[in-house]
């Protein structure tokens, strides 16, 4: 007999019992020059366990400068970004194409509409300061015609009290194969 398996729900609970832990009120500093960290993690059909992180890489392709990893229309994912800072975190965003369905987003987490894409964000209080934010939930790409896709990630910090804004970006680059014969 098979028992169904959770795994997705449980890691995102995992991810997020571990982000309440480590996310702690910090001090935004003086003088804060450094941009923040990034860490995207997606799990799912036809990719297992993708880990990408800036520093120390700010395009995640191929060798050759295609696609990182196949993914597959229709199939579920999951993902996990969480930027981190010192200093205090600002803004976190996912830049995923619109026509891929999210659901199961994290607490305050926005999705805001940008044309051909969609912006998963939460954004920091200056007055309260953490020093991770955490995007996180599932999406599913639409079945389609095969073709490639980018997700692009944005952080930024608080800068320092006199500052502007730190940043740092990542972009990720996949291919979507239909998933229909």
């Amino acid at each position: 007999m098979q028992y169904p398996t959770h795994r997705p729900i449980l890691s995102t609970l995992v991810l997020l019992t571990v982000f309440a832990t480590l996310a702690c009120e910090t001090d935004v500093p003086a003088v804060d020059s450094e941009p923040p960290e990034i860490q995207l993690v997606m799990n799912g059909g036809g990719i297992g366990s993708q880990s990408m992180s800036n520093p120390p890489t700010e395009t995640w392709s191929s060798p050759t400068g295609g696609q990182l990893f196949d993914m597959t229309s229709g199939a579920e994912y999951t993902f996990t970004l969480t930027v981190t800072d010192d200093g205090g975190v600002a803004r976190a965003a996912i830049l995923m194409p619109a026509d891929f369905e999210v659901r199961n987003l994290s607490p305050d987490v926005r999705v805001v509409p940008l044309g051909l894409q969609q912006s998963l964000e939460i954004s920091g209080d200056r007055s309260s300061p953490r020093n991770a934010l955490v995007v996180s939930g599932q999406f599913s790409p639409p079945d389609a015609d095969s073709r490639n896709v980018e997700f692009s990630v944005e952080a930024d910090d608080f800068g320092g009290a006199d500052g502007g804004t730190n940043q740092r970006f990542m972009l990720v680059r996949a291919a979507l194969n239909s998933g229909l014969p």
